[in-house]
């Protein structure tokens, strides 16, 4: 019985195959829908380089893939300004797979025809598997009735009852001008399925009359995994008095969501009421690993609960929190990153407002800048992540932890440290350059440096707190090159820094003891 399945299995998949057909527009059909309305299961329309402008109807065929020859740069559908550049009706698990483009300049308001609800200008699904990839999802618009109170849900997809898997897009001025509320203000998902991956939303405008629920993301029911992501530099705003719930991202109900190597940070959050979790509210259970959720800017009137996160049992049941190996560090809102109900995890991560648990800290990541995220060479974040939960890459695709043989650094993005680190004092030509090794420490290591000239020389190492731990040297020193062993099987697993002083300079150097 079961050889009689497999052999009804491979005939099924040659005569599938045999029939599948490739359509070239405009080679051999003038638009984009001409071709979909002659295709059938497992066609390929392709689509040469040019804008096709209309709303696309997909047709109600399992399996047909929209793909471009040239990639994003060269092939564009724009609606027009005059609905949804792409709509799909499907019927439960019709595969649908959109490949390359850039999805451009659909407009869609709330009027009574569709209930006062504006939703997916780029892309409207209903009942599908919905694949898109290697697309710009840009300049596409919601906007409430003017005389009714409306709601705006995806200015880039709106998907109900459907499996998303969207890959390497970009979505970005994507606008929202909503006359009452907004659920997920470039993707929203209801009863749905979600796997994003290698995604940035950057420079969306997203507008509200009373309030916002998710201003970039929103899902209800289901499950959501994020990974490898951006969101940076979106505008999220409430005008009347309401409230913002999710400064990005937003997951209510029954669910689960995981995030990965994810990025949030300068996003400008503004609220005539509250901001409840900037960055993310959630009756999901989530867990974040390697994150960075950091630098983004509140404006309210009343006040912030948790500027990164948000937890809420609005349902049956507590909703649950795992957070490690990440940053989340956000000055400007209220003195702490998590408003919760329930006993969050977190470790090993550097947290504005501090946080109970091994391997927390509360220190300035020390960023490149307010909106660059990588670590500077003297971040307190730099190799202290623990041996679990590292993905082998960060959010830019780099090897993780660089160099081999060191310690992942915290957050979203790696930054590359010499397995010995040197650091030069030259403005006072106390000494050449510092070794400590090795780095991350054992049982012991060596002090390596040279003075120019004789000095008072003082060695002590510090905890991330700016406590004195364990004092190695005061001594007054003659010129030349030093070499000094310490002990380090009394000091517990984490981040210190060796604070040298000599005459009246200074120098700090971080370890990292295992």
């Amino acid at each position: 019985m079961k050889k009689n399945i497999v052999l009804i299995l491979i005939a099924s998949c040659l005569y599938f195959s045999a029939e599948a057909t490739s359509r070239l527009v405009p080679g051999n059909y003038s638009s984009v829908q001409d071709a979909l309305n002659v295709s059938k299961a497992g066609d390929t329309v392709l689509v040469d380089d040019g804008v096709f402008t209309g709303n696309i109807i997909w047709p109600n065929y399992n399996g047909i893939v929209l793909k471009s020859l040239h990639g994003k740069e060269a092939s564009f559908l724009d609606g027009n300004a005059a609905g949804s550049v792409i709509t799909i009706n499907g019927t439960p698990n019709t595969v649908a797979t959109i490949d390359g483009f850039t999805i451009q300049n659909g407009f869609v308001r709330a009027t009574s025809s569709n209930g006062y609800v504006a939703g997916g200008a780029a892309v409207n699904a209903v009942n599908t598997v919905l694949i898109v990839k290697n697309c710009n999802i840009t300049e596409n618009r919601l906007t409430g009735d003017i005389e009714h109170f409306s709601y705006c849900t995806g200015a880039g997809i709106n998907a109900d009852a459907s499996k998303l898997n969207i890959s390497n897009c970009n979505f970005s001025e994507n606008t929202v001008d909503s006359t009452y509320n907004v659920f997920g203000g470039v993707i929203y998902a209801s009863n749905s399925q979600s796997s994003l991956s290698g995604l940035t939303f950057q420079e969306n405008g997203i507008t509200a009359f009373a309030s916002i629920q998710g201003g970039i993301l929103a899902q209800s029911t289901g499950k959501a995994n994020i990974k490898n992501s951006s969101f940076t530099q979106n505008r999220v705003t409430v005008t009347d008095a309401g409230s913002v719930s999710g400064g990005t991202c937003y997951f209510s109900d029954l669910g689960s969501g995981s995030f990965t190597n994810v990025l949030i940070g300068d996003n400008t959050i503004s609220s005539a009421f509250t901001v409840q979790g900037g960055s993310i509210w959630s009756s999901f259970s989530l867990s974040l690993i390697h994150c960075t959720l950091a630098g983004n800017h509140f404006t309210t009137g009343t006040g912030i609960g948790g500027n990164a996160i948000s937890l809420n049992n609005n349902i049956a049941g507590t909703p649950k929190l795992k957070v490690t190996n990440s940053i989340m560090w956000s000055p400007e809102g209220s003195p702490f990153e998590m408003a919760f109900v329930g006993s969050p995890s977190v470790t090993y991560s550097d947290v504005y407002g501090g946080f109970s648990g091994a391997g927390n800290f509360a220190l300035d990541p020390l960023f490149v800048s307010s909106s660059d995220f990588h670590l500077q060479n003297s971040s307190p974040c730099l190799n202290t992540s623990s041996a679990a939960a590292n993905p082998p890459l960060d959010l830019e695709g780099n090897n993780r932890p660089m160099p081999v043989g060191t310690k992942a650094d915290l957050g979203a993005l790696e930054t590359n440290q010499p397995l010995k680190t040197m650091d030069v004092v030259t403005d006072a030509g106390l000494m050449s350059g510092m070794d400590v090794y090795p780095n991350p420490v054992h049982a012991s290591a060596n002090i390596e440096f040279e003075l120019a000239d004789a000095n008072d020389v003082v060695i002590d190492i510090i905890d991330l707190s700016g406590r004195n731990v364990k004092h190695i040297l005061a001594s007054n020193l003659e010129a030349g090159v030093y070499s000094i062993s310490f002990n380090a099987e009394q000091l517990a697993p984490g981040a210190y820094f060796i604070k040298t002083q000599i005459g009246d300079k200074t120098l700090d150097q971080k370890i990292t003891v295992d």
